[in-house]
């Protein structure tokens, strides 16, 4: 299997682009970013993101399918055997062309934001833009304005595609309360032209709509909703999460995970403070930090998860030796005046953003594994986790007379739970073969847990599909 360290910390060209081809209808392309929102209150939707990675299209785009819909297409009368359904059939409600090289989707209720209807928020790495859709009730995705100016080839107009002044903006995390009724926090992989650092940025929501809803385009300070903060040692921000709780001026506005020109790998804490020049405005302060090389010789950090125990869960890939890569997760103690590292937990080989999901007294960490095509689960009730169970991506499947390995797990990249008629699924996007696998994690033990339905057209980098390849 190719590496797919790609996947969260470097942008690679990999192919140029062929203007004019659009993008498929009803298929997943190289996906990443996925979500479960319900804007109806009554009809729960899955939003998932194609980065269209490889550039064969010449947009990206966001599916929206109706969970309800995908569930009936996860049999529960066949144990023991994997249901592979092509298409997504009545279960896609719509699809929306953005720019390519999506990073992670965020969702934002609109009773959160203030702004009456769901948002979703994308970066797009190469343009380095973030884009915002409103989310309608019927699961329509709208990114555009009347009498405003498209932005080719998408379906989005220019208020909707802000501009945040630094390379590769890939991590979003939403700051309730923060600006006018909330912002976003954008965190850059990349840094500015010819310039030797990163920054993080923060989108006022309410200014940003409102500059919508005015079609004013122009940089105005009074209205431009974006405000960045640059840090001189940091090379990009690999992973950012909120813990929850207050947020405004002097208070932790978000943890994240940042790779510097020294070599350093950091954790640290952000702070929000006001910006002296402008009334009104705030930035990011760089606050307390743990360098996770020196103390793990991890190479790369990437995801995160907080959890209300004052813990983190970061992703760490490190060496072994000159050629043999590994992979763990970092726990970190956050009550003190520094993070604190309290054990590391090797396991897997290139891992990605951790899930955490509790049930009673139970408390799992749900970990994808990008290169070895499965999941870990780790009991993190205690500050030593511990594996208890593997979700393989493996299935023997029957296909035009032949026997093969089906990859029912292939760089798993995002993961969701979600409730549907009593059972408990999690959901998988699957972004190596551009298919959707659905788990049922309805028992109470991990090791149970399995992939019942693998949904969509695999395709591989060469766009074979498993039978071809």
């Amino acid at each position: 299997m190719k590496r797919l360290g790609w996947l969260l910390l470097a942008w690679v060209g990999c192919a140029e682009a062929e203007p004019g081809i659009p993008p498929p209808s009803g298929q997943l392309y190289f996906p990443l970013g996925l979500v479960v929102a319900d804007p109806s209150g009554t009809r729960p939707l899955v939003v998932i993101g194609s980065t269209n990675f490889d550039q064969r299209y010449n947009s990206g785009f966001v599916t929206v399918f109706g969970l309800a819909e995908l569930a009936a297409l996860a049999p529960t009368n066949n144990p023991g055997e994997v249901t592979y359904v092509d298409g997504f059939g009545t279960a896609l409600v719509s699809q929306t062309r953005v720019l390519q090289l999506g990073g992670p989707l965020l969702h934002v209720p609109g009773a959160v934001s203030g702004l009456g209807e769901d948002r979703i928020y994308v970066a797009a790495r190469a343009a380095n833009r973030v884009q915002s859709l409103r989310l309608l009730a019927d699961g329509t995705l709208d990114c555009s304005r009347d009498g405003d100016t498209r932005v080719s080839p998408t379906d989005c107009t220019e208020g909707a595609v802000l501009p945040t002044g630094f390379d590769d903006p890939f991590n979003l995390v939403f700051l309730p309360g923060l600006g006018t009724n909330g912002s976003v926090a954008v965190g850059h992989l990349g840094g500015g032209v010819n310039v030797a650092e990163s920054s993080l940025a923060l989108v006022d929501v309410q200014l940003w709509e409102s500059r919508q809803a005015s079609n004013n385009g122009g940089s105005d300070p009074l209205t431009n909703p974006l405000v960045r903060t640059t840090f001189p040692t940091v090379d990009g921000f690999s992973g950012l999460a909120w813990p929850g709780g207050p947020v405004g001026p002097d208070e932790v506005a978000v943890f994240g995970t940042a790779f510097r020109r020294s070599g350093a790998l950091a954790f640290g804490a952000f702070f929000v403070q006001p910006v002296e020049e402008a009334a009104g405005r705030l930035a990011f302060v760089e606050g307390r930090a743990l360098d996770l090389a020196a103390d793990t010789s991890a190479t790369e950090l990437r995801g995160l998860a907080l959890d209300g125990n004052q813990r983190a869960y970061v992703s760490v890939r490190f060496v072994e030796g000159t050629t043999t890569y590994n992979a763990g997760i970092a726990v970190i103690d956050l009550t003190g005046d520094l993070p604190r590292l309290i054990s590391l937990v090797e396991v897997g080989n290139e891992l990605a953003q951790p899930v955490l999901y509790s049930r009673g007294a139970a408390r799992w960490l749900y970990v994808p594994d990008l290169r070895d095509d499965r999941i870990w689960v780790l009991d993190v009730r205690s500050d030593t986790p511990t594996v208890v169970a593997e979700i393989k991506g493996r299935d023997e499947r029957t296909l035009n007379g032949e026997t093969l390995q089906a990859r029912v797990l292939a760089g798993p990249s995002d993961l969701a739970f979600t409730i549907v008629d009593n059972r408990i699924l999690l959901l998988v996007n699957n972004f190596a073969n551009s298919t959707l696998a659905v788990i049922d994690a309805s028992s109470i033990d991990p090791r149970e847990h399995r992939v019942i339905a693998r949904l969509g057209r695999d395709l591989d980098g060469a766009g074979k599909t498993e039978g071809q390849q």
